[in-house]
């Protein structure tokens, strides 16, 4: 049957995988050996990866020392922020008017770890006045941040015990009616700035 044709060639080379067949057993182990890590180390590299791009960094700005304010950042998450951007807007409250606006450059930073910080620095500095107060916002964001950060901060130079800021939620109005804020500022920041959302700014080790 195996003389002719087709069958011929099958003969042969069933023949040849007889006569090799522990040959053929030892390189099929080593290629195991070789491949399945190999798949693995690929399973592990995409799904790192795949958590990388849905994984969001989640930064917010801490504030303390309400004589001086003082803030840091710091990434609330497990994953790598990049390419971070804040800023600030702030009103000199207690200058002839119009208010002056302290000009704070806004800054960057190329990352910032997951679960760490970086700062602390001096929110007003050179700026600062004694006695003066200060009012306007605050915001922060990233490269893959899950969303952008921003607060109303209010201080009074110099005192301890009239410094807090708001964090502010998605539905919260992020401009503000410059108009209202120079006509009364008590009565535009006690408006936009309900009493039992202020957080303190107190004391810290940083």
């Amino acid at each position: 049957m195996c003389k002719n044709g087709f069958l011929s060639k099958w003969c042969q080379f069933n023949a040849w995988i007889k006569k090799h067949s522990e040959s053929l057993s030892a390189w099929a182990s080593l290629l195991q050996i070789i491949l399945i890590p190999c798949v693995i180390f690929g399973g592990i590299i995409a799904y790192l990866q795949i958590v990388s791009f849905v994984s969001k960094a989640d930064l917010r700005l801490d504030f303390g020392t309400p004589k001086a304010v003082r803030y840091h950042i710091e990434n609330y998450s497990n994953t790598v922020a990049e390419d971070l951007t804040w800023g600030f807007g702030i009103f000199d409250l207690d200058t002839p008017t119009p208010f002056y606006i302290v000009p704070l450059v806004g800054q960057t930073a190329s990352y910032v770890r997951g679960n760490s910080t970086i700062g602390p620095w001096e929110l007003l500095g050179q700026y600062g006045q004694k006695g003066h107060r200060y009012f306007g916002f605050a915001n922060v964001s990233c490269k893959n941040c899950e969303e952008q950060k921003w607060y109303w901060i209010y201080t009074k130079y110099g005192s301890d015990k009239e410094s807090w800021f708001i964090e502010l939620g998605n539905r919260d109005p992020k401009m503000w009616d410059l108009k209202a804020l120079l006509l009364n500022s008590a009565e535009y920041i006690d408006s936009v700035c309900s009493k039992n959302r202020r957080m303190p700014i107190g004391e810290v080790g940083w």
